[in-house]
């Protein structure tokens, strides 16, 4: 009856994802993995365009399945992805809970409760290899409570880095805490150790072979980009950051804030606040909230400890906070429901009335998000990769700072000005620091450059502006052909789509052409 029972509230916490799968909404960096696990399924070869080995995706073990799956359902891969990580989010969140309320009565109420949490929800939709995190977390976070080593743990450990390398962290933070706090066996920790280290080992070794370097290209890139290079930019400039991964600051939202919309960014130090205090309550009596403390310290260090090591590095993009997002609010979430249980009679009913009220309130405002989002990026985007495409000719090349959606659409060999994908854009950036872009364009002639609107005032993405002679040369190779601006009311028929649609925004895009290049 039991196992019935989890499994038709698991079929029912599935079925709500539907209504975000069909916003369209994926986070952009999605599409970088996607593009590799396309190429890796077509050519055999796995990188970024068709032939290259380049790891542009962080995520190896995002790719793979990818691949499977693109293989197994063709055009409609991506949708398959969106269930397998949303049953993948799933079974890892009600690993979480399990390892946090153990056998209480309580334990589906509270699964059920940060299943359907905004940014649980994302998880599960939104395409990126934080489901497969959550999953392994979900299982690593076992040794907390098994006395004997387990199968299923000593291979999500062995995965953790190959899901994401920076998951090492938690695999750590995971046997200390059940080597420490939890008592586990030496033996055990020893075991579980030892699958990490093999892990992060055999990870190591596949990038060393296959791409020739120990790090993949996406992370070189990102240090390259965004690293503190000194002493004063990781203190100084950290504890800004930190600041503004916990509170928020301008348009960025705190880590905790319920929906990463700005119309919410209010809330950002209240939610941080609370998830702070709920972690320090339940971390100090666990009992009282039945739960086992070595799991409440995991989980709080993922809140909290992860996001400020990610702050002091420069990496401070939203969907690193995801798992931290869903730890605190899980842990905020056993509160509420312990407090739930002092209550007796009407008063219970009245509160678990407004709790559920309130999720279904967060995953109505999700849903807008998604479908504003959706619109943006699947819609907007998209259709300007679809449009390029059309426009190209084989052979044709693009420039751009975005390489999700639009590469994704264009079908042709890509640089990105990030370098994510484009080893020579880093050995660009460090040769010539600001100046690369007009270097870079200059040598290796792209057909098409997708811009905002900063080259209308002759500035590069990074900030650079163009010298007289610069300017020159550019204007006599490079034509503007089109300007691509957001139009909800053209992107969706009227309706409660289109309503939505107009609450976002998004900048707009520069095509230029090469001058000498045939045309269609």
């Amino acid at each position: 009856m039991k196992l019935r029972r989890l499994f038709a509230v698991g079929a029912g916490l599935l079925g709500v994802q539907i209504p975000f799968i069909l916003t369209g909404h994926i986070q952009e960096d999605a599409y970088i993995t996607f593009r590799c696990a396309v190429n890796l399924a077509a050519t055999g070869v796995y990188g970024y365009n068709p032939g290259e080995r380049v790891s542009a995706s962080t995520s190896h073990l995002s790719v793979f399945i990818l691949a499977l799956l693109r293989l197994a359902a063709g055009e409609q891969f991506i949708v398959a992805m969106q269930m397998t990580y949303g049953i993948a989010t799933l079974a890892g969140l009600y690993l979480w809970t399990a390892a946090v309320v153990r056998d209480s009565p309580h334990l589906m109420w509270v699964w059920a409760a940060i299943s359907l949490f905004p940014v649980s929800l994302m998880i599960a939709y939104g395409g990126m290899e934080t489901a497969l995190v959550v999953l392994l977390t979900g299982i690593v976070l076992r040794c907390t409570y098994e006395p004997h080593p387990s199968i299923w743990a000593v291979v999500a450990f062995v995965l953790l880095p190959w899901a994401r390398p920076d998951a090492v962290v938690v695999g750590i933070m995971t046997i200390v805490a059940a080597a420490t706090i939890g008592k586990q066996p030496r033996r055990a920790a020893a075991v579980y150790a030892v699958s990490l280290t093999a892990g992060a080992a055999s990870w190591l070794v596949f990038n060393r072979v296959y791409f020739g370097a120990l790090l993949p290209q996406s992370i070189r890139a990102k240090a390259l980009m965004w690293m503190p290079s000194t002493l004063n930019g990781i203190l100084v400039g950290g504890a800004a950051r930190v600041r503004d991964v916990f509170f928020g600051h301008g348009l960025m939202l705190g880590i905790f804030t319920p929906i990463a919309t700005r119309y919410l960014s209010v809330l950002s130090v209240p939610a941080c606040l609370i998830v702070a205090a709920a972690a320090a309550v339940v971390a100090a009596r666990p009992a009282r909230f039945t739960a086992a403390r070595p799991a409440v310290i995991v989980l709080a260090a993922v809140a909290f400890a992860m996001p400020v090591a990610y702050a002091l590095g420069g990496a401070v993009a939203p969907w690193y906070f995801w798992a931290s997002a869903v730890a605190g609010w899980l842990i905020v979430i056993i509160v509420c429901v312990a407090a739930g249980r002092c209550l007796r009679g009407a008063s219970r009913y009245v509160a678990g009335m407004a709790g559920a009220g309130a999720l279904v309130m967060l995953a109505a405002g999700q849903w807008v998000f998604a479908a504003s989002w959706g619109t943006q990026e699947n819609l907007y985007r998209a259709g300007i990769g679809d449009e390029i495409r059309a426009l190209a000719l084989p052979g044709d090349t693009l420039l751009l700072e975005p390489a999700g959606y639009v590469p994704f659409h264009a079908r042709m060999l890509t640089w990105d000005e990030v370098g994510l994908a484009s080893p020579m854009v880093t050995e660009y950036r460090s040769q010539y620091g600001l100046r690369w872009w007009i270097r870079f364009v200059q040598t290796f002639a792209p057909t098409f450059l997708l811009e905002r609107d900063h080259m209308v005032a002759h500035r590069t993405y990074d900030g650079y502006v163009l010298s007289v002679d610069e300017q020159t040369w550019f204007a006599a190779h490079y034509a503007l052909l089109r300007v691509f601006t957001y139009e909800p009311d053209r992107l969706r028929p009227p309706g409660l789509m289109r309503y939505v649609a107009r609450l976002g925004s998004a900048r707009d895009y520069y095509l230029y052409r090469r001058i000498d290049r045939p045309t269609r």
